[in-house]
């Protein structure tokens, strides 16, 4: 077993804020770095995402980010509809979120990077390894 912990914090300059902390216990998870050439070739990361509770990406590559139309991925099949990679991580949690990526079981992320510069991804995630 691990847990992952994760804090959300959200701030309006003079104005309200929140922020929030919550831990998740999974059986098992596995972190995966890859660097994402320039040029807009796909490129698979194999996934084990059967039990599939928790997916983080990030985005390693110097500010301001490529945009929406350079850096992104398909799930399990390079010809599906691309997510954008337009901001630093994104964080999907839980059945709900994760059930949006269409994919039971993630099995393949499909990267393709059309910037001027390679970009470097982290994936986190955290599953159940007895479905």
């Amino acid at each position: 077993m691990a847990v992952i912990t994760w804090t959300v914090k959200a701030e309006i300059a003079n104005g309200p804020s929140f922020s929030k902390s919550t831990n998740m216990t999974v059986e098992a998870y596995e972190k995966i770095d890859v660097v994402i050439p320039a040029g807009g070739q796909d490129v698979e990361v194999t996934v084990d995402g059967g039990g599939l509770q928790f997916l983080a990406i990030r985005v390693d590559t110097p500010s301001p980010l490529p945009a929406p139309s350079q850096l992104k991925y398909a799930v399990n099949d390079a010809a599906a509809d691309p997510v954008a990679l337009d901001q630093a991580v994104q964080l999907m949690v839980g059945e709900g979120l994760i059930g949006l990526l269409g994919a039971n079981p993630l099995e393949s992320l499909f990267f393709s990077n059309d910037a001027a510069g390679d970009a470097t991804i982290s994936i986190l995630v955290g599953r159940d390894a007895t479905p």
